[in-house]
């Protein structure tokens, strides 16, 4: 549902106001956002997570993304990318992870009405105990 979405939101930047086909491509976003919206809820109810885990590589993964998130930022907004040469790999999602990347840079975008720049940096860190650990708040 997420590159649905992504497509339907570049699909809409791209065409004109009085362009016939706006009200299509805006029913379809409304529909993946109802699908996904219907589905956290089932997964919800259920108590179960669907997840498919396998160990990857986020540089790859931000590199198949990136043309797209290029995309949805528009022409105001750089996008730059600094993805560590030695990156370790990591268990997880990839549709979540590429969920919550596109979710970051909608917010981001949202955030720079009139531009700016965008980093998405990749890089090995080890979080120690204390840093895991209850934090007071």
């Amino acid at each position: 549902m997420t590159i649905v979405r992504g497509y339907s939101d570049l699909s809409l930047a791209a065409l004109k106001e009085d362009d016939p086909v706006i009200g299509n491509i805006e029913e379809i976003k409304r529909a993946t956002e109802r699908a996904s919206e219907l589905t956290h809820q089932l997964l919800a109810v259920s108590c179960r997570q669907i997840l498919d885990m396998k160990v990857l590589n986020l540089n790859t993964l931000v590199r198949n993304l990136e043309k797209m998130l290029r995309r949805v930022l528009g022409e105001d907004i750089e996008l730059n990318t600094l993805l560590a040469e030695d990156l370790g790999t990591v268990k997880g999602d990839v549709g979540r992870i590429e969920q919550m990347i596109l979710n970051l840079v909608v917010n981001a975008k949202d955030a720079m009405p009139t531009g700016g720049k965008l980093v998405i940096e990749t890089a090995n860190v080890e979080l120690d105990a204390a840093y895991a650990g209850p934090t007071s708040v």
